[in-house]
């Protein structure tokens, strides 16, 4: 009897984890975007986010947008950078140190003293990040900020996060789509 019961005790586990994990799945969505000579990104996020990528001049990098479907407004954006002119790509350091830098240029409009900046651990390589409250947002603008980079195999890959209160998931689950971002090179 105790053995039966062990086994049934495992069935169901197996049984509701096969339905979180489809759960999860139908949760979101997996696209590829074209790089310019570089293979493609892959993004994998969720279905109440709809997609849009803007289109850059010529060999440079487009940028992709994510936005709510419906329900409050929120911006993500993520641009892929490759290294132009046979350079190498950006080192971990000149990573941290570019991202200093734009924390830097945006310290002043910002409500926090103290801003730290965060390791972001990815799929494919590793970045920096930070997040800031805009201490004056005008009208129709984002009050929170979080912004870094994150490098994925070849590519340097940018984001911004722009959400308002009561998002801090948005920024979340923005963070974690970051972190699972693919290179494809074909």
């Amino acid at each position: 009897m105790i053995l039966h019961t062990k086994i049934s005790t495992l069935v169901f586990a197996y049984i509701c984890l096969a339905l979180s994990v489809d759960a999860i799945a139908s949760e979101y969505q997996t696209k590829s975007y074209t790089l310019h000579e570089h293979g493609s990104i892959t993004v994998v996020f969720p279905n109440k986010w709809k997609d849009s990528v803007q289109q850059a001049p010529d060999d440079f990098p487009s940028t992709i947008n994510f936005k709510a479907r419906s329900g409050l407004p929120f911006d993500v954006l993520i641009t892929p950078l490759w290294a132009f002119n046979n350079s190498a790509p950006m080192s971990d350091e000149k990573v941290y140190n570019t991202v200093t830098n734009s924390l830097s240029n945006l310290k002043g409009a910002a409500v926090e003293k103290n801003i730290v900046i965060n390791e972001i651990i990815g799929s494919h390589g590793k970045g920096y990040y930070f997040s800031i409250t805009d201490k004056d947002p005008k009208p129709n603008e984002y009050k929170y900020l979080s912004q870094g980079i994150i490098k994925v195999n070849e590519l340097t890959v940018t984001f911004t996060i722009l959400t308002n209160d009561g998002q801090s998931e948005i920024v979340n689950k923005a963070i974690r789509v970051i972190k699972k971002l693919t290179q494809n090179q074909t």
